[in-house]
């Protein structure tokens, strides 16, 4: 018998990132915390999603823009794009989410952008992100998990860790159980409008 896999989902993955500036970007978190951070019923965590999407223009978070359009650019070019798309990526918008014991994030996904990533200053060892097929469709579920069969896909956050994927792969983070904070800096990536350039 012979088993095709069709149709991969990717996400990239980038150790060791900027991990000379993790310090000053954890200060800036702090700082950056104290003007207001907002909760809702998808982000159960103290985000800056609503009030400050800017970060990756503030000096403390432009190393890591910079890492963010070379990692962004490397993935698509090994997905298939070519230059003249991936000179043109930009950063949409870029900011953090702090959580401890009893914070989630429920299944979603970034509509609207091209690719989306995760990044992560500060973590526990026990703590993931979880990537979902949300189109299975089995009447019933198979007795014995395999790598072919599985439609969910744990990954660790550790610090200096950079994921990147496609904005309409479902992921999650699931309620932590360990008193211990996580600091995660999300964004969205497009392409320029193709319009301009033509």
């Amino acid at each position: 018998m012979k088993l095709n896999k069709l149709f991969p989902k990717i996400v990239a993955e980038f150790d060791d990132v900027c991990v000379d500036n993790i310090p000053s970007m954890i200060s800036e978190v702090e700082e950056l915390s104290s003007y207001g951070t907002v909760r809702n019923s998808t982000l159960n965590v103290e985000s800056s999603h609503r009030s400050i999407q800017t970060i990756h223009r503030l000096p403390s978070f432009k190393p890591l823009a910079k890492q963010v359009l070379s990692n962004a650019t490397k993935f698509l070019y090994e997905y298939g794009y070519d230059e003249f798309l991936t000179d043109n990526l930009y950063i949409t918008n870029m900011w953090f989410n702090v959580s401890g014991k009893g914070d989630y994030l429920f299944p979603h996904t970034h509509p609207g952008s091209l690719i989306s990533g995760a990044y992560y200053l500060d973590s526990d060892e026990s703590h993931n992100i979880y990537f979902y097929d949300m189109h299975r469709n089995l009447c019933e579920q198979p007795s014995v998990p395999t790598e072919l069969n599985t439609d969910t896909y744990p990954m660790p956050c550790t610090p200096g860790t950079m994921y990147l994927f496609h904005s309409d792969f479902v992921h999650s983070v699931p309620k932590q159980e360990v008193d211990a904070r996580k600091i995660v800096i999300s964004f969205n990536l497009s392409f320029e409008n193709l319009k301009s350039l033509r």
